[in-house]
């Protein structure tokens, strides 16, 4: 018997049956390659939580800070899971501040005990910058802040002054007294909070328009050291401080 325009029956079931099964094939592949890759994803996230969490670990230890492990891992968890913070942004960010000037005032003391290379470098920047600072107090309309910060009007502006918690406008510029830029910035945005204690004291007396020339000591410098901003021991900096604006108010 012959079939001219179509083809058997049971060959028909039987091309049926065979795409059903090269079907079922490919869906098993595809469903073993999905898993292969999910778990090859879940290994390398795995590994790249495990690189920092062991990153973070070894370095603080170098430093020699003592951390809450569970906290910490809570934290990190939350912040990948886009959750709100279980503190106020503000409050951590000056805790971090205050955590990150222990670890450096730490190292500096300990450098200073055991880093004759080190103590010696802090022994000239004292002489260099005691120098600088008695030539600059004698200069006319050079003026003293209570904590000893120098500062002097170059401009006088109008406009109000900032208050803790401000952001505040400021062109600067910051050298050490070899004249080696260590920053600058131009119109930038800087809260009041994060500044050194003896910047703050200055710029919170500022009036928008002012540009001082200010003087800031060993004291005020402390804690710089070592931070990788070129700023060595007991280093005396000269910045030029232009307040063009306050930004919005924390809080508001």
């Amino acid at each position: 018997m012959r079939f001219k325009h179509s083809i058997p029956v049971f060959l028909a079931g039987m091309a049926s049956a065979g795409v059903a099964y090269h079907a079922l094939n490919l869906t098993a592949s595809a469903q073993q390659n999905a898993a292969a890759m999910h778990q090859a994803d879940q290994r390398v996230s795995y590994a790249l939580g495990w690189d920092m969490g062991r990153e973070a670990l070894t370095n603080l230890g170098q430093d020699g800070v003592a951390i809450d492990r569970e906290s910490m891992a809570l934290g990190f968890t939350a912040a990948l899971q886009g959750n709100d913070p279980a503190y106020s942004l503000e409050q951590m960010h000056n805790e971090l501040i205050e955590f990150n000037d222990e670890i450096f005032a730490g190292i500096h003391a300990d450098r200073m005990q055991n880093d004759p290379v080190y103590q010696a470098q802090a022994a000239a920047n004292a002489r260099a910058g005691e120098a600088f600072s008695k030539r600059f107090a004698a200069l006319e309309g050079v003026r003293t802040t209570d904590s000893g910060t120098l500062y002097r009007v170059e401009k006088t502006g109008d406009g109000p002054s900032p208050k803790m918690g401000d952001s505040v406008v400021a062109n600067y510029r910051m050298l050490l007294l070899d004249g080696t830029e260590i920053g600058e910035g131009d119109g930038e945005v800087i809260d009041t909070r994060t500044m050194l204690k003896s910047t703050q004291e200055l710029v919170l007396q500022m009036r928008v328009g002012d540009k001082w020339t200010v003087v800031v000591n060993p004291r005020g410098t402390a804690g710089l050291a070592g931070r990788g901003f070129g700023i060595g021991p007991n280093e005396t900096i000269v910045a030029e401080i232009e307040l063009l604006g306050i930004s919005t108010r924390a809080g508001e």
